[in-house]
């Protein structure tokens, strides 16, 4: 195993500094990738390369290091960007990598960490990122896994995802102006069905639901239907009769709605529309409306 650089050796809060390694596990603890620890895998010599971040003792290149050569099989561990883009401005510790250069090392396989979607670039040597094992934030949904991986002499690796995880992440979109509900309890009946009670799961309520909702109370209704639940409210509601009715009204508050529905039918930017519709939400319960 390696430290990333979140977790770096060097930092005085590292967890390496209070945990070690389970009786077999090698923490690869050079600053740089330099001589491999080699060990006898089912009779077959395995050379394990890879660094441990270091604040201050690893520095760039972290590409341009070469298999000894000795019998076996090579492999490569490392924490790092590969590929960055051109715009993206990267430190050391941002460990940039070059596929062209970790391509040139010698090894048979160069196993990556950092991102974290599964990336494979096969050949050999095979460089890939497995991923990570849970998803981390909103973004990262769906099953998450890591990499099965079979070296054999003469041929590319084989390398497979295995998909693992206790929790699953959904970031759902519902679009409310197309269920035509008639309750909130329509809506709590609908989302119940939408994902399992073992996942982690954002609703984003889109559209307009024509009957007014309570989100906290939405929220709390549904909350044992799922192991993690969060709603985001972008919902509208336009055609609410209170909203309507306030257009018409010789007063500020009218004057005010007037101008929000003319700057919202004028925008042609669907994000832009959401803000407005927010502000006029917001504008109208400030006013003393009930939306």
């Amino acid at each position: 195993m390696i430290a990333g650089t979140h977790d770096g050796i060097g930092y005085p809060d590292s967890v390496f500094r209070t945990w070690a390694p389970p009786q077999g596990g090698i923490l690869l603890s050079s600053p740089t990738p330099a001589e491999p620890v080699s060990l006898t895998i089912d009779d077959m010599p395995v050379h394990f390369y890879g660094m441990s971040w270091n604040p201050g003792a690893s520095k760039p290149p972290f590409d341009e290091f070469n298999s000894n050569g000795a019998p076996g099989f090579h492999i490569a561990m490392l924490h790092g960007s590969l590929d960055a883009a051109a715009n993206w401005e990267l430190s050391s510790r941002d460990v940039p990598l070059k596929l062209a250069s970790l391509q040139q090392t010698g090894m048979d396989y160069v196993a990556l960490g950092h991102y974290h979607s599964v990336k494979i670039h096969p050949g050999r040597p095979t460089v890939a990122y497995c991923g990570n094992t849970e998803g981390k934030r909103f973004g990262e949904e769906g099953p998450r896994q890591f990499l099965h991986v079979v070296l054999e002499d003469g041929v590319d690796p084989i390398v497979t995802p295995v998909v693992c995880g206790e929790r699953v992440m959904r970031d759902i979109n519902v679009d409310l102006h197309n269920l035509s509900l008639e309750s909130e309890h329509a809506l709590v009946a609908h989302l119940k069905t939408l994902a399992d009670k073992k996942d982690i799961v954002r609703f984003t309520l889109v559209g307009d639901p024509g009957i007014k909702l309570d989100i906290e109370r939405l929220a709390a209704e549904l909350a044992s239907a799922f192991y993690h639940l969060e709603i985001r409210d972008k919902s509208s509601f336009l055609s609410d009769s209170s909203v309507l009715a306030a257009r018409d009204e010789v007063s500020v508050r009218g004057q005010f709605v007037r101008r929000m529905l003319t700057l919202i039918e004028a925008s042609t930017d669907d994000e832009e529309k959401l803000g407005l519709d927010a502000a006029l939400r917001e504008g109208f319960r400030a006013f003393g409306g009930e939306a």
